[in-house]
């Protein structure tokens, strides 16, 4: 070795046994050595290989680190650590289980494995700050989505709540719980760390709901501006609509319940209230509502007079002329009585029993001076078919004057005669007393018919009354009640106000029932009821009572009257009334001709009628579906922003404080 000169040897190399190789222009080295790395630093204090390995392994990882696999970490582990109260203890279960496998499968101890985990941890987040800041806000809002998912939960968070004042108390008191919670759980139990996590929680927790609304109500008008623009009336009337408790079916049917002649305004209260505020406030909307109003109340005497001619029969003079009304159907029937006349009659025991009997013995001796009046005398010992008429003619009389003495028990008893008097008669007979029963029958039912609504008789009287009727008797007693109503509507043929009254009687309702039946009186009392709802409409519409719900109305509908200021409307929290209120002030002569402009509009639909009112009604229908699915979209929106201002915002003031 002594003969060979050597140059230095690299910086980190050192000679060692076996072998006798170097490097490239390097002489060969001494038999038995060659270079190897030194295990410590050179003497220039350049780093040693290890330290050199040690830096490329470091520049490696952190290259890795700003990478995807840097994102992916620091979003994980943010999502993680960002769980309110419980994040802490479970990343560092994650970060112990890393360290666990690590040991299994690579080797190192454990106490090694589970600081490189943390070192990963905290690299990952120190080279993506904002990934994990967002990741932390996701991960306590997450956590937080199982509490607020239900009832309790919602209403400890201040989401929902009977008043604004009560939701701010219940989410001051959430967020400063678990902001505070949450800071002890992070700083092992350091009271200064409790107190700044308490008061940010409770801070936000104030602000919560008010940043919720502000969402919701923000989500609402987008999402109404973007999906129907231009329709801000069809909306505001859609929202009436709903309001009225109506969707698009039970609309359709009480439309149609309503007839040709009703209105859109008719289908509930809020939907009048917006009539009633676009008819008394100045405009193209007032003339409009006004005047197909007072166009339809015009009709109504003539809507319940066709209504009743449908179901109580055409109305005629007979009250003036009973006289001829009873000659007019005797001399109708008279050919059925000839041909009755003809048959012989085969006497009953029954017709015996009666004839027998004081009344039956006294209606005999009328009937024949009745007929040798007549010039045809009868035989009492062998009575015919027209001598039991004239005789049960006779009974009619007597049942007249008992019913006019208020004697019911008599005229009851001598009914129950007649009825068995000619029970044993001949078919043609039978057929001919329905045609015409007699004159001082059909008379009296006449006038029972029309002095039925004002008698004080149950209903079930008025049943049996007409139960007891003969075909032709039945439909006098009817044309009697129909003329009654015809003299109760004389006074009101404008309105049909007095007929809506005499059937608001419970009474007389059933009086009704007995007189037509159900189908026939149920026909008749809805159209009446449909009359009551278009007076309603027209009284609330342009009567003088100034009502709460007509201020409220008109003052959607343009009003300024009441209206609050800009500031008033900041202060309490309305955002879109204090934009509205300063846009009015700097434009008031544009806006209140706009508003003008869908008063005209909005009176429009309210007052269409017939296939124009279905149409408008589809629309509005369609309309509120939009709306209820809006008002679902900006609700979840609302209340997700208010859940993550309480549980994400400490978190992100948090990691905003870690950064510094």
């Amino acid at each position: 070795m002594a003969d060979h000169k050597y140059p230095p040897l690299p910086e980190g190399f050192v000679l060692e046994q076996p072998g006798n190789t170097a490097p490239v222009g390097i002489p060969p080295l001494p038999p038995g050595f060659e270079l190897m790395p030194s295990a410590g630093p050179s003497p220039s204090g350049h780093p040693s290989f290890e330290e050199g390995q040690a830096l490329l392994n470091a520049e490696e990882q952190q290259q890795r680190m700003h990478g995807a696999s840097g994102t992916i970490g620091a979003t994980l582990t943010g999502l993680v650590d960002g769980v309110q109260i419980a994040g802490p203890a479970l990343l560092g279960a994650g970060q112990r289980g890393a360290a666990i496998a690590s040991t299994i499968m690579n080797g190192g101890t454990y106490d090694e494995n589970l600081k490189q985990a943390q070192d990963i941890t905290q690299q990952a987040q120190d080279a993506h700050p904002w990934v994990t800041t967002g990741a932390n806000v996701a991960g306590g809002v997450t956590s937080m989505l199982p509490v607020a998912s239900t009832a309790l939960g919602v209403r400890a968070l201040g989401v929902t709540g009977e008043t604004l004042a009560g939701r701010l108390a219940a989410s001051t008191i959430s967020g400063g719980v678990i902001g505070g919670t949450d800071a002890a759980a992070r700083h092992d139990g350091d009271l200064n760390e409790i107190g700044w996590g308490a008061g940010k929680g409770a801070a936000f927790g104030f602000g919560a709901p008010i940043v919720g609304a502000l969402i919701g109500a923000g989500t609402r008008k987008a999402l109404d501006w973007v999906r129907s623009p231009g329709r801000g009336v069809e909306r505001n009337l859609a929202t009436s609509l709903a309001a009225d408790g109506l969707d698009d079916v039970a609309a359709r049917a009480r439309l149609a319940e309503l007839g040709p002649e009703g209105m859109i305004a008719d289908l509930g209260d809020n939907l009048r209230g917006d009539l009633s505020a676009v008819t008394t406030m100045p405009g193209r909307g007032q003339t409009v509502g006004r005047t197909a109003l007072s166009t339809r109340d015009a009709g109504a005497g003539q809507r319940i007079t066709a209504d009743a001619n449908a179901s109580l029969g055409n109305a005629g003079d007979i009250i003036a002329d009973r006289a001829a009304y009873v000659q007019q159907r005797a001399d109708a029937a008279r050919p059925l009585y000839d041909r009755a006349y003809a048959v012989p009659l085969q006497k009953t025991e029954a017709m015996d029993n009666v004839l027998k009997t004081p009344a039956g013995q006294k209606a005999l001796r009328s009937a024949q001076r009745t007929a040798q009046n007549e010039g045809v005398p009868i035989d009492p010992a062998k009575l015919d078919v027209r001598g039991l008429d004239l005789v049960k003619r006779e009974i009619d009389d007597q049942i007249s004057v008992a019913q006019r003495a208020g004697k019911k028990n008599e005229a009851r008893v001598l009914t129950t005669m007649k009825n068995k008097l000619i029970e044993g008669a001949p078919g043609e007979y039978k057929e001919a007393l329905k045609a015409f029963s007699g004159p001082s029958g059909m008379i009296d039912a006449l006038d029972n018919g029309r002095s039925v609504f004002q008698r004080n008789v149950h209903p079930g009287e008025v049943a049996a009354e007409i139960k007891a009727l003969s075909g032709a008797d039945r439909d006098a007693y009817l044309q009697g009640a129909r003329s009654a109503l015809d003299e109760v509507m004389m006074n009101a043929r404008n309105d049909g106000g007095a007929a809506r009254a005499m059937f608001e009687k419970g009474a007389n309702k059933a009086k009704l029932y007995s007189l037509l039946g159900n189908d026939e009186a149920k026909r008749f009392l809805t159209a009446l009821d449909r009359e009551t709802t278009f007076t309603g409409t027209s009284y609330a519409a342009t009567g003088n009572s100034v009502t709460a719900g007509r201020q409220a109305a008109q003052q959607r509908w343009g009003s300024q009257q009441g209206a609050k200021g800009p500031v008033q409307a900041a202060l309490n929290m309305n955002f879109g009334d204090a934009v509205a209120a300063m846009g009015g002030k700097l434009n008031k002569v544009q806006n209140e001709a706009a508003m003008a402009a869908q008063r005209g509009r909005a009176a429009d639909i309210l007052t269409a009628m017939g296939p124009d009112a279905a149409a408008q009604l589809q629309n509005l229908s369609f309309l509120q579906r939009m709306q209820q699915q809006n008002a679902a979209i900006a609700s979840g929106a609302g209340t997700a922003a208010q859940v993550g201002t309480i549980a994400g915002s400490p978190s992100f003031l948090q990691s905003l404080r870690e950064r510094r």
